[in-house]
């Protein structure tokens, strides 16, 4: 079937206190749209890490195939039909139909999956076609089917605490005609030496006619972190006024929407009064919806336009301590996925297993910080500036893959003890990646790792340490590894015994691994690479208890030996070892004729074994 699975690469900031306080992704667009620009549509789609759709038109005769992407509602995918006005050159294989008659398509759904708006185009064209939708009048009955109670709501977030073993919650409860007063409500869950408590003085649950829940809640409420261990307590006060939030749905498939113009929120170390934090969050909305009929299927959003903190610490006896303010603008995350049995009493090996996936993404804009010790000697200060960053994360079939970066970074540091003057750093590009499997199995899975850095640069009193004369060119430096490659675990990574259970001193295999991209440029040279190799574990003799590798790397060297020059002259490189280099770099590569200082080299490992450099056979 050609379905697009847009993955969407995201972080798990799912947590259960996020559940009463955040909100909501568009519900699953499952069922009836009698009023399109294709006739009645009937619409059936999963969640299985992503969400992807199938919906029949024309009395079953004809076809939608979308899958959801990190967008908020929207969907992309392809139409088929047995025929058409503008058949296309080639047949595609859906599925359920084969056939040349089939363009693109794209949908973008409200927030409650009663309507969509989009466009769509025959074969691989643009898409200049209106195409829209709404499911058309609801009966009484169905309205009334989604109407949500107050009692309803309420029982749905004590039966998702009960659930979890360490919860417990107390409050008082009045009920009227159409609302629930909850006070004085405390909910609390021991862990261990640590406990976690929340205090709200009153919660307010009201139905509304359309069948929604508004609720209310007291403008100031405390949290309160206790670790026994050494009786240090945390208290949290977080004032929000003029928080709107609202619950829609269904009793097993809720709906939430927020927003908050302003929350501020004050921290305390109670146990020495030594540590207090200010954090200010402007423009707060957020949505979260969650399914319980098959354990937690959670998806949320979160937006926040600025935040600014202010950290002061200092010992109570001596006042010394140090003080850090910064703020962050454009934070904007979103999740969606299903906690399956994780949140049970499991390790994390059985909530992998079965039914446990995630995704979501958190993208910022700018960041900066300024910190400094006060009343201290030593003293130290630093300040830095980030002009907008990512990350993403997806867990999914038992396979992590995350990645991330940052864009336009600058850092300073000073210090009175510090061994050398004012540091400044700065970083035009930086980026990751990071692929692998999560658990033992038989089979192979996909790794990767991807280290990403350009324009790395410092200040002339970082050079001047180990270049005072300047030999060395001051160019940004730029780094790029990209692996990938197959592999398996051979154990349990997460089991605390891990590396006692190995298989022959083995804790994984890996199949095959590819250098896709290798560059590191600095002080005026660049060495570049890519390769690829398999290993046959069934040869472990070839290469004394190694799998045997196969495969080929090609590497190439600009600059390298006026670098080697230079670095002789500096006095860091003696001449009898650049000399020895020098050797070295003759037997394994090859100078490019008509190319200025540059070599390469080509690295070949046969079937039996042999190696090669540069045709020469080294064994």
């Amino acid at each position: 079937m050609k379905h697009l699975h847009l993955k969407t690469l995201g972080v798990a900031q799912f947590a259960y206190l996020f559940l009463s306080s955040a909100a909501v992704a568009t519900p699953l667009p499952n069922g009836t749209y009698s009023d399109t620009d294709f006739g009645t549509v009937e619409m059936s789609c999963t969640e299985t890490g992503y969400w992807n759709c199938t919906a029949t038109y024309e009395e079953g005769q004809s076809f939608l195939f979308v899958d959801r992407n990190a967008v908020e509602g929207q969907y992309f995918g392809y139409w088929a039909e047995p025929e058409s006005d503008a058949p296309c050159d080639t047949i595609e294989d859906f599925g359920e139909i084969r056939t040349d008659a089939w363009g693109q398509l794209e949908m973008s759904f409200d927030t409650q999956s009663e309507s969509w708006e989009g466009s769509w185009s025959y074969c691989d064209e643009p898409l200049t076609y209106a195409f829209d939708g709404t499911r058309g009048a609801k009966t009484e009955v169905e309205t009334a089917k989604e109407s949500l109670t107050a009692q309803g709501v309420w029982d749905s977030w004590t039966s998702l605490f009960a659930a979890t073993p360490g919860f417990s919650s107390v409050a008082r409860l009045d009920i009227t005609d159409s609302s629930l007063i909850i006070s004085d409500y405390t909910l609390t869950r021991n862990l261990q030496n640590d406990s976690l408590s929340i205090s709200v003085p009153e919660i307010v649950l009201t139905e509304i006619d359309d069948g929604s829940v508004t609720v209310t809640m007291s403008d100031v409420y405390s949290l309160s972190l206790l670790n026994g261990a050494n009786d240090n307590r945390i208290e949290l006060t977080v004032s929000q006024p003029e928080m709107e939030f609202v619950v829609s749905g269904s009793e097993s498939n809720m709906s939430y929407i927020l927003s908050a113009p302003t929350t501020d929120i004050t921290l305390e170390a109670t146990r020495s009064n030594d540590l207090t934090l200010d954090l200010s969050l402007l423009g707060f909305s957020g949505a979260v919806s969650y399914d319980q009929t098959s354990g937690l299927s959670l998806e949320s959003f979160l937006d926040l336009e600025m935040m600014n903190f202010d950290i002061n610490f200092a010992h109570p006896d001596t006042g010394q301590g140090f003080l850090m303010n910064g703020s962050l603008a454009g934070f904007a995350s979103s999740i969606q996925g299903n906690l399956g049995s994780m949140l049970a009493d499991t390790t994390i090996e059985q909530g992998l297993s079965t039914d446990f996936t995630v995704a979501g993404n958190i993208t910022h804009g700018a960041v900066s910080y300024n910190t400094a010790t006060i009343a201290s000697t030593p003293s130290f200060a630093s300040n830095g500036e980030i002009a907008s960053g990512m990350l993403n994360l997806e867990i999914y079939e038992r396979q992590l893959s995350t990645s991330g970066g940052f864009n336009g970074v600058a850092l300073a540091l000073s210090g009175s003890d510090m061994p050398f003057p004012p540091i400044n750093a700065a970083l035009d590009e930086s980026a990751f990646n990071f692929i692998m499997p999560l658990s033992k199995s038989d089979f192979p899975s996909e790794f990767a790792m991807l280290v990403r850095l350009v324009g790395l640069s410092a200040n002339d009193n970082i050079w001047g340490i180990f270049d005072p004369a300047g030999v060395l060119p001051r160019d940004p430096a730029t780094l790029v590894l990209d692996f990938s490659g197959m592999g398996n675990w051979l154990i349990d990574i997460f089991a605390p015994d891990a590396q006692e259970t190995t298989s022959g001193g083995m804790m994984g295999m890996i199949h095959s691994a590819s250098l896709n991209e290798l560059i590191l440029s600095a002080a005026g040279s660049e060495l570049t690479g890519k390769g690829e190799f398999t290993f046959d574990y069934s040869d472990m003799t070839t290469f004394a208890g190694l799998p045997k590798p196969t495969g080929a790397a090609n590497l190439q060297l600009i600059g390298g030996n006026g670098l080697l020059d230079k670095l002789i002259a500096m006095g860091v490189v003696p001449e009898e070892q650049a000399m020895g280099a020098r050797m070295m770099m003759g037997l394994f590569a090859t100078i490019v004729v008509g190319s200025e200082d540059t070599i390469t080299s080509e690295v070949v490992i046969e079937e039996d074994g042999s190696i090669f450099a540069n045709g020469q056979r080294l064994q």
